[in-house]
This record gives structure tokens, sequence and C-alpha cells, in this order.
């Protein structure tokens, strides 16, 4: 799942202390999108879970904490949603979503259709009670 954009920012303030979170690049301007400050959480020994399900806000928060404190990503490949929409109304009641801008990683990677890569990739087995993403994580602080 993914996630509303200043909410993505907030968690990544929480963990880092200073940086740029997330760059937005549109066709007549960029703008960088640092920590706010917070950083309630920092020097926490940690590892973010992520799968194909993770899109939009939550890989922008797993790439800012990947690129930015080297946590590692645990399960496998994120969704790879690196566009910004705007929604328009129509005049019959319809609306229209435009993309305006792409959302860059602090390390300048843009992960539309490709995803965050993660460190350490294992599958979870649906057929299993386990978690097996879970217990790897775990494994792997």
């Amino acid at each position: 799942p993914g996630g509303f954009f200043d909410g993505a920012i907030a968690v990544a303030s929480d963990f880092i202390k200073s940086g740029v979170v997330v760059s937005q690049q549109g066709r007549s301007s960029n703008q960088d999108f640092k920590t706010l400050g917070t950083a309630r959480l920092v020097g926490i020994p940690m590892v973010v879970l992520v799968n194909r399900g993770s899109a939009s806000a939550s890989e922008i928060v797993a790439g800012a904490l990947k690129d930015q404190l080297q946590v590692k990503l645990v399960g496998e490949k994120t969704f790879g949603k690196g566009t910004v929409q705007d929604v328009r109304n129509l005049k019959n009641s319809g609306v229209m979503h435009i993309t305006i801008a792409r959302w860059v990683m602090p390390n300048g990677d843009w992960i539309h259709h490709e995803g965050i890569p993660v460190d350490v990739e294992v599958q979870d087995d649906q057929k299993t009670p386990e978690d097996e993403q879970l217990m790897k994580a775990i494994d792997s602080l």
C-alpha cells in the first residue's frame, strides 16, 4: 500500500536528522523535500519490510531510509510508482488524472516501473503459516 505524501515526509523525518527525503522534478521546476527536523527515533537498529505492493508514499519512506541511513530493505522489490498526479475536474462532472512530475529518490534514482531493489530478497510463501519475510527481517537486525 502507498499512502499520503505529507505522511511520508513526516515518517522519514522521525528517523533522519536532516537531508532530502525525495525530490520532485517537473517540466518547469524541481523541488527537494527535506526532513522536518523532528528526528525522534534516531539510531534505532531497523530494517524495512517491503514487497511489490509497496508503492508511492511507502516507497518514498523506504527509499529515503535506504539512501540516507543505509537501512536494509527486506522482502521483494517495490512496485515502482515514481510519478506525481494532479486531479482535474471536467465540465461533464468527470475527473482526469494528469501526471505533472516525477519523484526521484535521494540518490537520484527514478524508480518508476522499476521499484526499489531490496538488500535481502525473500518471498513470502502463502502456503505456510509462517511469515518468512518477517523472520528474515528479524534475523537481519
